[in-house]
């Protein structure tokens, strides 16, 4: 187990806040309505061989709309396109807390887009965890 420590800081809200920083993982946590959120904001850069980004793209298509559509702890599934290097893309992932981002790890669509998009990436995925500021976690649907 990695140490934790919590940190303040500032938001636009009056709701209780505080963050936890475990490793390099940063949750928030706003306490509202007798309920905590601990929102995970993902982002993910994805490098992906140039023969590959058609079907690439058709994979991660399928991804981001069932996870949006069919995960109701994920908030929002965004994939760029790099403007300068067309076979790089970023995800940015907004789950609602931890137990939601298992679930969208453990869904048939994200487990048919791993095995299906292994094969056509240029170099392992690069993740990054951050944490939520504006708009404050109760915001969000």
């Amino acid at each position: 187990s990695r140490p934790s420590h919590r940190v303040g800081f500032p938001v636009a809200s009056r709701r209780p806040v505080r963050a936890i920083v475990s490793g390099a993982v940063i949750r928030v946590v706003v306490y509202t309505k007798a309920r905590w959120f601990q929102m995970v904001i993902l982002h993910v850069t994805v490098q992906v061989k140039p023969e590959s980004v058609r079907d690439y793209l058709e994979a991660v298509r399928h991804d981001a709309e069932h996870s949006e559509r069919d995960e109701p702890g994920c908030l929002r599934f965004d994939v760029v396109q790099d403007r300068d290097d067309p076979h790089r893309f970023y995800y940015y992932e907004v789950y609602k807390d931890e137990a939601a981002l298992e679930a969208h790890r453990q869904s048939p669509h994200f487990k048919l887009y791993a095995e299906k998009t292994r094969p056509w990436l240029g170099a392992p995925p690069e993740r990054r965890f951050g944490r939520n500021l504006i708009p404050a976690d109760a915001d969000w649907r």
